[in-house]
């Protein structure tokens, strides 16, 4: 909740801070607590290896010590690659909740699935395991014998830093 004061400043209660007010009085700026930014994300394996990139964009939003990261990636090769399949993320995700924090992925093509797509990051990781789902509920880490050349995966998730 924000309220606008007569001139124009705006305090936020809810979030326990509030801008500066006109007499230059203290208290933590919004726009200190935020920041944007942009990165490359990758698709790695837990064993090593590599891919051919054909394209890969990221963005996050950070508020606070909570993120919002959220990208597309596409291979023209998956080359060498092996292991379970991994999506590294620009930040580490806080290990003080001991908390698994999930993935949800958009258009997903050139991949071998059961009945759908998971991911889920752990606590004090900075990485994205990938996982594929049955409607039996049964749950199988994607490796890199379930990806196939020309792989495109969109992913979002929120996660606390």
């Amino acid at each position: 909740r924000s309220e606008t004061t007569a001139d124009g400043k705006n305090t936020f209660s809810e979030f326990g801070f509030r801008t500066e007010n006109s007499e230059g009085g203290s208290g933590l700026r919004f726009d200190r607590l935020t920041s944007t930014g942009q990165f490359t994300p990758e698709i790695t394996g837990s064993s090593g290896g590599s891919v051919v990139y054909g394209s890969r964009s990221g963005q996050f939003i950070k508020i606070g010590q909570v993120v919002k990261i959220w990208g597309r990636i596409g291979i023209t090769d998956k080359s060498t690659i092996s292991g379970s399949i991994r999506i590294p993320l620009p930040f580490t995700v806080s290990s003080d909740l001991n908390h698994t924090y999930p993935a949800s992925f958009g258009n997903v093509s050139n991949m071998s699935l059961t009945d759908g797509i998971g991911g889920s990051v752990g606590s004090g990781n900075n990485y994205i395991d990938l996982y594929t789902y049955n409607s039996n509920g049964n749950i199988s880490i994607i490796t890199s014998s379930d990806i196939s050349d020309d792989l495109r995966i969109d992913f979002t998730i929120d996660i606390l830093i």
